[in-house]
């Protein structure tokens, strides 16, 4: 075999593994990426009514806000550069250690370098208690 045809050969193998790999991930089903739904327990024992507070799901902190049963959360990753967030309540203000950054309870950024909102987090209410969406991996 001379070079050109041993070249010839090995563009060929990776132009196949390349469609095999592409064909692969095409026809795998994409499910829902490994989220599931945690029940976070009765819903007046998680967060009272007109407040807001800092749980841990799944070893990622997220920021509760519940006005009568609708109860939103707030992913306390920092979009920026993924540093932890911090609530403080007597500012009412999400802040990021690292850049200074500042988001308001919103999830909107106020201040620092992040530019994109905080990821907000499927919350639901069944039969009293209080449900959040997550990743497996643990990514809220």
């Amino acid at each position: 075999m001379n070079r050109r045809s041993w070249l010839r050969t090995i563009a060929a193998a990776a132009g196949l593994t390349t469609i095999s790999l592409a064909t692969t991930e095409y026809l795998q089903p994409q499910g829902d990426s490994g989220a599931r739904t945690v029940d976070l327990g009765p819903i007046d024992e998680v967060i009272s009514d007109g407040t807001r507070r800092v749980v841990n799901v799944n070893g990622r902190m997220a920021l509760l806000s519940r006005r009568a049963d609708v109860v939103t959360a707030l992913d306390l990753t920092c979009t920026h550069a993924g540093c932890p967030l911090a609530f403080d309540a007597k500012t009412q203000r999400i802040r990021c250690a690292c850049h200074g950054g500042a988001f308001a309870v919103t999830g909107e950024p106020v201040a620092g370098p992040p530019r994109r909102p905080l990821d907000q987090l499927e919350c639901r209410t069944e039969n009293g208690r209080l449900y959040i969406r997550t990743q497996l991996n643990g990514d809220v």
